[in-house]
């Protein structure tokens, strides 16, 4: 599974990692990403719901 480096996305959306804390914490609780300190991932779990995974973080109700 990929994910991404958490350098990578402050880079490339120029924001802290910061701006999606509160649905890193909801997807973490899920079960549906991996953290540590240097990448974020989607578990299997989360892999197999991506598409749902993905819903979280573009809910425009949020922003």
């Amino acid at each position: 599974m990929h994910g991404f480096d958490l350098a990578f996305f402050t880079l490339r959306i120029e924001q802290s990692i910061r701006a999606i804390e509160y649905q890193l914490n909801q997807v973490q609780v899920l079960g549906l990403l991996e953290l540590n300190d240097k990448r974020i991932l989607p578990s299997e779990k989360g892999f197999d719901l991506l598409n749902n995974l993905q819903a979280i973080f573009f809910d425009t109700t949020k922003l």
